[in-house]
């Protein structure tokens, strides 16, 4: 693997007041006590279909229970929800429909309470959009510093995409002269940013002969406060170094903000840019796009533990 010193490896999570509901939701229900309790409730295949299948999972995608104890099974049935493996489906369905069997069962009630909280719709964690949601997407890569695969993020993006739900605008060699016309003329809901970073916090693009032209955070939040009225930015995505200076900068103007504080090699960002965009094309909302990005990284090879969320100014 080559590695990207100038890209960055902990990705952060900037949310609005809440906390990342499917991620958080998930480590509630593999517990042992919860998985003991869907064990005692749904014992075997035959309860188990019951509960999953009214809820549009395949039943021939459903492991078998074989020999294993159903607390296991449900560890496993669990993380595969998590993973998005019976999309549409998700664990917050789960939840809700087997609080709805057992009315008077106080754990599921708690945890069924929880998820309708947290719904979208129901919270500034909401990212419904009438339509398509709108990414744009800026890539630099002077011709000055280290050359990165942008090329292949740009192709992630466009191969993902689903029209019927991502609609993604990309501008390449971007300009710091282009942010403000690409805002307002793609009117996005989430902002993607790929390239370099420098040690002071700084995003590099590219000046008119394809050098390098860094721009401060200070004046990037500037651009999404004052295009903000007309964009309703939902998220910003910085693929690029030593971001944490633009957490604190740009979550005054978004939704959320996502960042990195670390070195990595290429590949890592691209399971990240993978992760996250087939989740929001699939419908998912941030949150939920963003813990199975963080599960695509798993699964990639490279650490999870690095990954940290900061939280929001304001």
């Amino acid at each position: 693997m080559t590695p990207r010193s100038v890209r960055t490896g902990r990705f952060s999570w900037v949310p609005e007041g809440g906390g990342i509901m499917s991620e958080s939701l998930y480590r509630r229900l593999i517990d042992s006590t919860v998985l003991d309790l869907f064990g005692r409730l749904f014992p075997d295949g035959i309860s188990a279909s019951a509960l999953l299948v009214p809820l549009g999972v395949d039943p021939a995608r459903l492991p078998a229970f074989g020999s294993q104890a159903p607390s296991h099974w449900w560890f496993g049935a669990f993380t595969e929800m998590y993973r998005g493996a019976f999309e549409p489906h998700s664990l917050q369905e789960t939840v809700a429909a087997a609080a709805a069997r057992f009315p008077g069962e106080p754990t599921l009630a708690h945890l069924a309470g929880e998820v309708a909280a947290t719904a979208p719709g129901s919270g500034p964690g909401s990212v419904e959009t009438p339509g398509p949601l709108r990414v744009l997407v800026f890539l630099a890569d002077p011709t000055d510093r280290a050359r990165l695969r942008l090329q292949a993020e740009e192709r992630i993006l466009r191969e993902i995409r689903e029209p019927a739900r991502l609609d993604v605008t990309v501008c390449p060699a971007a300009r710091a002269t282009d942010v403000l016309p690409a805002l307002l003329d793609a009117r996005p809901d989430v902002v993607h940013f790929s390239g370099h970073g420098s040690v002071d916090g700084m995003l590099i693009f590219e000046d008119a002969l394809g050098g390098s032209a860094p721009v401060s955070a200070r004046a990037l939040g500037r651009a999404f406060e004052a295009a903000d009225s007309d964009t309703a930015l939902k998220c910003v995505v910085l693929n690029s170094c030593y971001t944490g200076a633009y957490g604190e900068a740009l979550s005054e103007s978004s939704w959320a903000v996502i960042g990195s504080t670390q070195a990595l090699g290429d590949e890592c960002a691209l399971a990240f840019t993978r992760g996250f965009y087939q989740a929001l094309a699939k419908g998912r909302e941030l949150s939920s796009a963003y813990a199975l990005a963080l599960a695509e990284v798993a699964l990639s090879g490279f650490p999870e533990d690095e990954f940290r969320f900061l939280p929001r100014k304001g």
